[in-house]
């Protein structure tokens, strides 16, 4: 099999073709947004190989991780990562927390797709940042990953999350403003948290897309 790595902290972290859904990016943020956890419990959601969720380790922000995503190829890569590392992350195969088994994480976080219409997806086509002439693998890895078809994923997550975040504990959400407003996650967010909207962190990066982070901090 084909096989990437890319450096997370001390260790190599190994994904196969098309499972780089940009996780790196976001990697320097964490700590900033992350700062008053220690050594907690985490889940990373929409992991991919887990980029995220093995900085969390890295940096000391968790102990433990779990990683959860539909994609089951990754796994094998999970495991290799694991083995070399000596991290002992678990795999979760899940459409949001669909197949996760109910536990009271201290963070969770997740880089999910940034889309929810199928204009929205036409116009990354009309733009270019999705060729039609890639391979219809790629293709299908791409819609995959950006579109969130009629905001189901993102409605499903937040049905169910207070079931598996401690009270104390945040979710931190990595989007663009160009396709989904914060106001718009906040609304499927129940009463129970305090929101906090990370911008200004992204101006010095080299994109034109409308990043932000959203902090959820459970208080009841």
């Amino acid at each position: 099999m084909e096989t990437w790595n890319q450096k997370v902290g001390n260790i190599e972290v190994y994904y196969g073709q098309y499972q780089n859904g940009g996780g790196p990016f976001y990697n320097k943020f964490n700590k900033q947004i992350l700062h008053e956890y220690k050594e907690v419990d985490a889940l990373e959601i929409c992991s991919g190989p887990g980029f995220i969720g093995y900085d969390l380790l890295e940096s000391g922000i968790a102990s433990h991780v779990d990683l959860s995503d539909k994609n089951p190829a990754v796994e094998e890569y999970i495991n290799m990562t694991n083995s070399n590392s000596g991290h002992r992350t678990r795999f979760y195969q899940s459409d949001a927390l669909d197949n996760v088994p109910v536990y009271e994480y201290s963070v969770i976080i997740g880089n999910p797709p940034h889309l929810q219409t199928e204009e929205q997806y036409k116009l990354l086509e009309d733009d270019g940042f999705v060729d039609l002439s890639w391979p219809q693998e790629r293709l299908e890895y791409e819609r995959r990953i950006l579109l969130d078809k009629d905001f189901s994923f993102h409605k499903k997550f937040f049905s169910k999350v207070d079931e598996y975040l401690k009270i104390g504990g945040s979710i931190v959400l990595y989007e663009n403003a160009d396709f989904i407003k914060p106001e718009e996650l906040i609304n499927l967010a129940s009463n129970k948290y305090d929101h906090s909207i990370f911008r200004s962190i992204f101006r010095n990066e080299d994109t034109k897309a409308d990043f932000y982070a959203l902090k959820s901090t459970r208080f009841k």
